[in-house]
């Protein structure tokens, strides 16, 4: 059974637990205005109908049959339970608001951006001609290295696929605000759980973070591409969310995917923060099935890329290539050198200089 099922019957439970004093309980004398009485419990007021349980029978009649201080006794009744129902769908929402708060780890993504998973391929921007160059090509690994071939279908959603993913969410989150999206991609088959000076940054911007589990390097790029999406699947399912702010990001191998993520959805991501791994567009080895109308028709929605090393990365000196890739080809980007950074994620500190460029660079919150 279902969490959202199990949380359905509980709340139904507690509905009548809460509401049979005021159904089964109260009996009161009804005067008709020919002056006949009845002893009955209250059951509705369903428009201009009274629900009345006498015995074992219940009973439909006109409210207008009834003395005017029945007929106000009523509606007092119907408003009564009303405020009851509304007190427990509260309750409820911030029992479950209260569930999604705060640092969690392995939460079962059940939700799917798309039910088709040629989606994953067609719906990206370069469409059918990605699927086609997986399948001509045979070029999706499930272990690199070791030319183990898989389907298009099985990259994309293999046997037995019940991704999980670490969620943060801020602890005021109260489930009206709408919440911005940071999705972290692992170079590692562990997510990638924010540690407490991202957890700050998280609160600072207004942020869910969340990294999902089995997206690491050794995965191909459509089976992280599809984790990615279907953890945003699974967020929009839970939280209410900013559609304008929602960003990707990653390292080493992860940062590659977030900027492959966001040239190939620009309808899901607004922005990429690669950390250390350098992308250039017209690489085979990064974009092999996009061609120049591919990257021409990217280049339209100017959603940030941000790339990020430092001197101690082994590839600090190619980040100015990518940096100058995006730049010929009419995309808004940025290198952020940082002293002293090596091969890692940014630090916290760097997140928020990034961040705050992102966010002035988005073209949805201009």
């Amino acid at each position: 059974m279902g969490v959202d099922m199990m949380r359905t019957y509980r709340f139904i439970g507690a509905l009548l637990i809460l509401l049979c004093p005021a159904i089964f309980g109260e009996t009161h004398i009804w005067t008709s205005r020919e002056g006949k009485t009845a002893v009955a419990e209250f059951q509705a007021l369903e428009g201009g109908t009274l629900v009345l349980k006498k015995g074992s029978k219940t009973i439909r009649v006109p409210l207008d049959g009834f003395t005017d201080g029945d007929q106000t006794y009523a509606r007092k009744c119907a408003e009564e339970l009303k405020a009851k129902v509304r007190r427990l769908e509260e309750e409820e929402r911030l029992e479950r608001i209260g569930s999604l708060k705060g640092l969690r780890r392995s939460v079962p993504v059940t939700a799917r951006h798309w039910e088709d998973w040629k989606d994953y391929y067609t719906e990206s921007t370069c469409g059918r001609d990605m699927l086609d160059f997986f399948k001509n090509e045979r070029s999706i690994v499930d272990v690199r290295n070791k030319g183990v071939f898989i389907s298009v279908e099985d990259a994309v959603r293999p046997p037995g696929y019940a991704p999980t993913m670490a969620v943060y969410c801020p602890s005021d989150y109260d489930g009206k605000e709408k919440m911005g999206i940071y999705i972290h991609v692992s170079p590692g088959n562990n997510a990638t759980v924010p540690n407490q000076g991202y957890r700050e940054m998280m609160d600072k911007y207004r942020l869910v973070c969340a990294s999902p589990n089995g997206s690491g390097n050794d995965q191909s790029d459509m089976r992280r591409c599809a984790l990615a999406l279907d953890t945003l699947a699974q967020l929009r399912e839970d939280y209410a969310i900013d559609e304008d702010r929602i960003y990707i990001g990653g390292t080493s191998g992860g940062g590659a995917e977030a900027t492959f993520a966001t040239f190939l959805y620009p309808q899901d991501f607004r922005a990429a923060l690669n950390s250390v791994r350098y992308f250039l567009l017209t690489s085979n080895a990064c974009l092999p099935f996009a061609d120049r109308s591919h990257i021409r028709e990217a280049s339209k929605h100017q959603q940030p890329f941000a790339f990020i090393s430092g001197p101690d990365d082994s590839n600090y000196n190619y980040m100015p290539d990518s940096e100058q890739s995006f730049k010929d080809h009419g995309f808004v980007v940025k290198f952020f050198d940082i002293p002293g950074m090596g091969h890692e994620t940014a630090s916290a500190e760097t997140f928020d200089k990034v961040m705050q460029w992102v966010e002035d660079n988005n073209p949805r919150l201009k």
